[in-house]
């Protein structure tokens, strides 16, 4: 992973991978190419971090 990228993935800036992005009904929903984080449209071509399809992390 470049730099920038990791920097842009760690202010929750991400780019999805564009063959795995789909509908769900109400968003489209990917995986970031660079963090591989489950990833939502919220407006053309700004992508945040999806917290409803997050499994939760065990302590």
């Amino acid at each position: 992973m470049r730099v920038l990228d990791r920097i842009l993935c760690s202010i929750n800036h991400h780019s999805p991978v564009l063959a795995r992005v789909s509908w769900n009904g109400l968003h489209y929903c990917g995986t970031c190419q660079h963090c591989q984080r489950p990833i939502r449209r919220i407006s053309r071509g700004n992508w945040r971090f999806d917290r409803t399809s997050a499994s939760p992390r065990s302590n």
